[in-house]
């Protein structure tokens, strides 16, 4: 989509130039099977920590009302915390949620967008789901939240967008 972009919205780049990037995750995972109530088979729950340093990152600049356009735009780092609930009831109904906060942060050359937040990034992440498995049928409900963000490297009010949520229904029916 950055090189040759989606013939609507998104125009392509093609004099991009590739990412290069230092990563650093660390966390870890627990697993219980037994936990004291009958009604609980299992719980798993993760937390991981990631610190991106990224050179000639890649963004989406809006270069109209209408279009945005794939840019380099130096240096950013990208570090932040990640939380993952997995949990199974009764054997038929599964619960799960990742939650992720994470500061993306402009470290290029111009002091004007240094230390500004990266455009399209919000801090704030939530995804949220319940499913309910009965034989071959199955119902869920997703939760999905995105923080407010901005959309421009000068953090303007302007291009500021508001937090969004968005929930799903989704019944399955395996033959």
């Amino acid at each position: 989509t950055e090189l040759f972009g989606d013939r609507g919205s998104i125009l392509g780049n093609p004099e991009l130039i590739h990412e290069t990037s230092d990563n650093f995750d660390a966390g870890f995972q627990a697993r219980f099977l037994k936990t004291g109530f009958s009604f609980i088979d299992s719980i798993t729950f993760s937390y991981s920590y990631f610190n991106n340093t990224i050179k000639d990152i890649i963004i989406f600049i809006h270069n109209s009302q209408n279009t945005i356009i794939a840019q380099n735009i130096g240096k950013a780092n990208i570090f932040g915390h990640e939380f993952t609930l997995q949990c199974r009831l009764f054997k038929k109904i599964f619960l799960k949620g990742n939650y992720t906060l994470q500061f993306p942060i402009d470290k290029s050359e111009i002091p004007y967008y240094t230390e500004n937040f990266l455009p399209h990034r919000p801090i704030h992440e939530l995804f949220a789901s319940i499913k309910y498995k009965f034989k071959k049928f199955s119902l869920t409900y997703e939760f999905i939240y995105s923080g407010a963000n901005f959309r421009d490297r000068t953090n303007s009010e302007f291009y500021f967008i508001e937090e969004r949520m968005y929930h799903n229904a989704i019944a399955e029916l395996v033959p």
